[in-house]
C-alpha cells in the first residue's frame, strides 16, 4: 500500500491526501523551501532559540514592551537570529535543507 500524506494548506489538493511525489512538488516551490530553511534555522541556531525562550518568558509575564523591552544583550542576539533567516546563503546550505520529514513537520501534515 503506498504512502500518503495528507496536507491542506497552501497548494494542496481540495481532498487533502497527496502521493509523496505530488507533497514534494508543492514543497519544493521556492517560497516553501525558503520558510522552511527559516524554520529549521530558527528551531536549530542558539541565538534564535535564546530568543524564543525570551519571548515566552516575557508573555508568560504579560510583558508586551516588545523590543523595547531587550537589553543590549537580547537585541544582539535578535538581530543575529534575523541576519540567520535572511542571509541567503545560509538558506542555500546543506544545514539547512528540507526533506520529507522535515516538510511533514514543518507544515504539520500527517503521514499514512
Amino acid at each position: 500500500m503506498p504512502d500518503y500524506i495528507y496536507y491542506d494548506g497552501i497548494g494542496a489538493k481540495k481532498s487533502g491526501k497527496h502521493t509523496v511525489k505530488e507533497f514534494l512538488n508543492i514543497m519544493n516551490k521556492p517560497e516553501n523551501k525558503e520558510d522552511c530553511s527559516r524554520w529549521l534555522i530558527n528551531h536549530g541556531y542558539k541565538p534564535c532559540i535564546d530568543d524564543k525562550k525570551l519571548f515566552k518568558k516575557q508573555t508568560a509575564k504579560k510583558d508586551y514592551s516588545g523590543f523595547d523591552g531587550y537589553t543590549k544583550k537580547q537585541k544582539k542576539r535578535f538581530t543575529a537570529c534575523l541576519k540567520k533567516q535572511f542571509n541567503k546563503k545560509t538558506l542555500k546550505s546543506r544545514k539547512y535543507k528540507c526533506d520529507l520529514e522535515k516538510y511533514i513537520t514543518y507544515v504539520g501534515a500527517v503521514r499514512r
